[in-house]
């Protein structure tokens, strides 16, 4: 329970009233994270960049699409904090280990429940682990809630990263959507195998039609 309220309370600290803030881009700022993509079929946006559509700022979704990318933004800012607290729990655990036996847990906890022995009378006991989980917790808490604006703004650039590129990419193929009527004089609406059955279908003359 303790772990779970300090979890919660660091990703409240953490994150924003309104998470467009953290996930939108400026254009410098999008050149910086479209460049870091690399991958092998890059060249489909580049091509469009190159023809004038702009990267920044993204579209930003609305409905159903606002959820889903609110419900990712916080299961990622979620999920970082709970590998910082896993970090700060695995290392104590194995420090415990090491250096306490079941007969310092009993000194200390006044009791000892014992989860694994190892050779060299090395324990894991529940009281350790409890300890730890507690401990990286509060560490993940104490990450977000003393740290400085700007270091903050670090912290959430690098969480979605990721995130960020896939949306700014998705910005530029939807904004290349818009153009394409004006790009190539064939309406978005029309699919091209509905322009296929026009030209195949036969012409139908006025004495077919009055037999």
């Amino acid at each position: 329970m303790l772990v779970f309220f300090f979890v919660l309370a660091s990703a409240l600290f953490l994150v924003q009233r309104d998470c467009w803030e953290d996930i939108d881009a400026k254009p410098t700022e999008a050149s910086t994270l479209l460049g870091g993509i690399k991958h092998e079929r890059s060249t489909g946006f580049r091509g469009f960049i190159d023809c004038g559509i702009e990267p920044a700022p993204m579209l930003r979704p609305r409905g159903l699409g606002a959820l889903w990318v609110y419900a990712g933004y916080w299961l990622l800012t979620a999920f970082a904090l709970i590998v910082a607290a896993v970090i700060v729990s695995s290392t104590l655990i194995v420090i415990g280990v090491i250096l306490i036996n079941r007969d310092q847990t009993q000194t200390l906890a006044n009791s000892v429940y014992v989860y694994q022995t190892f050779p060299g009378g090395a324990v894991v006991t529940k009281q350790l682990l409890s300890l730890s989980f507690s401990l990286g917790a509060f560490a993940a808490f104490f990450l977000v809630a003393a740290q400085h604006p700007d270091d903050r703004r670090t912290f959430m650039n690098n969480v979605l990263v990721c995130y960020r590129q896939a949306l700014l990419v998705y910005s530029i193929y939807w904004r290349a959507r818009d153009q394409a009527a004006e790009w190539t004089r064939v309406p978005v609406d029309v699919r091209p195998s509905d322009q296929q059955r026009r030209a195949t279908a036969p012409e139908s003359s006025p004495d077919t039609g009055s037999a």
